[in-house]
């Protein structure tokens, strides 16, 4: 399970904070949790209800799927300033891959609700 990290992101470095309106750092702020995952700990697992959005601080994620019964396939490696977990958005609030730290990594996470309110707020953040 995560800890949380006693130190708070500067608000300048994960994708979140760079792509929103600089009066919506407050929200963020005040909505976010900074995590930190140990190597082999999961993010989030497929098949499970989306809790939220995860952008990378620092550190490396592994999204994966199920391939087969005992095999997993490798869908993308991501790092610093990248966002997981968006594959889980649509209708169907499930996710359809997992996430794995390889390394240490520390997380912003955003629940579904707000980071849906950002989307509506910040629509420049839906092209990016």
């Amino acid at each position: 399970m995560a800890k949380k990290n006693k130190k708070d992101c500067d608000l300048k470095s994960c994708l979140l904070c760079t792509q929103c309106l600089p009066s919506w750092l407050p929200a963020i702020n005040a909505n976010r949790q900074s995590l930190i995952y140990k190597k082999g700990e999961l993010l989030f697992k497929e098949g499970a209800e989306v809790k939220g959005m995860f952008f990378i601080e620092k550190g490396i994620v592994k999204v994966h799927k199920k391939w087969g019964d005992d095999k997993e396939l490798i869908l993308r490696i991501a790092g610093d300033g990248d966002i997981v977990g968006h594959r889980g958005l649509g209708s169907d609030t499930i996710y359809p891959v997992s996430g794995t730290a390889l390394e240490t990594t520390t997380i912003c996470f955003v629940d579904l609700p707000f980071f849906n309110d950002t989307l509506r707020v910040n629509p420049e953040f839906l092209i990016t």
